[in-house]
C-alpha cells in the first residue's frame, strides 16, 4: 500500500474513531459562514470543470479529472484519483463524524493523524457550493504540496485531499476544475 492511501486510511479511521468518541467538539471555532445561496454556483470564468468520472458519495459528488485513474478498492466513504504517472493524486471522502464536529477540528484531527512532514498549515476557509469548507495547504515533503478541504455536513465529513507536483499554476488550474464540480447533496 502506498504512503498516500496509507495516510488516507489512518485519517479515515481517525475521523471515524472521532466520530466514536464522547463530548462535543462544538463548532465554536468555525467563522460562520459568509451570507449567500447554499445552492450549486457556476465555475469562476476561466475555470475548466474537470470533466472525467464521477464521484458520487453519499454527502457530496464531484468529477475526477481527464484520464485519470479512479479507485474505490479500499472503502467505500473514499475514493481514489491519481494521473497515470501517478505524480498527482487527488482523494474524495465522506465519513460519519461526531454530530456537533466543527470544520476547525476536524483540520486538526486531519493534521493529526497524518504523517505530513512538514505539516500543512490552515489558511482562511473557502466556499464551496455554498458551503464553508476549512483548507489546509503548504509542501507535505517529497516534493508534493497539499491542499485539502473539508466541511462538516451534518454527520458527514465531506473532504477532497489534493496532494500535488509541479508548477503551481499548474496545480492551481488542477484543484480549481475538480472544486468547480463539487455539489453536495
Amino acid at each position: 500500500m502506498s504512503r498516500r492511501r496509507t495516510t488516507a486510511l489512518v485519517v479515515l479511521v481517525g475521523l471515524c474513531l472521532a466520530g466514536c468518541g464522547g463530548g462535543s467538539s462544538g463548532s465554536a471555532g468555525d467563522p460562520p459562514s459568509a451570507p449567500g445561496s447554499a445552492g450549486s454556483s457556476p465555475p469562476a470564468p476561466g475555470i475548466e470543470p474537470a470533466s472525467g468520472r464521477k464521484v458520487d458519495l453519499l454527502a457530496f459528488t464531484a468529477r475526477t479529472p481527464q484520464g485519470y485513474d479512479y479507485d474505490n478498492s479500499l472503502a467505500k466513504e473514499i475514493v481514489f484519483s491519481s494521473s497515470r504517472d501517478v505524480l498527482q493524486n487527488i482523494e474524495y471522502s465522506d465519513v460519519t463524524v461526531f454530530p456537533g464536529t466543527s470544520n476547525a477540528f476536524a483540520a486538526r484531527l486531519s493534521i493529526k493523524n497524518s504523517s505530513w512532514n512538514p505539516e500543512p498549515r490552515t489558511a482562511s476557509p473557502v466556499t464551496i457550493d455554498g458551503a464553508r469548507f476549512y483548507h489546509l495547504t503548504g509542501p507535505v515533503g517529497e516534493g508534493v504540496r497539499l491542499d485539502e478541504y473539508g466541511s462538516v455536513q451534518e454527520s458527514r465529513l465531506v473532504k477532497i485531499s489534493f496532494e500535488l507536483e509541479g508548477p503551481e499554476a499548474q496545480r492551481q488550474r488542477l484543484v480549481d476544475s475538480v472544486l468547480a464540480t463539487v455539489r453536495l447533496k
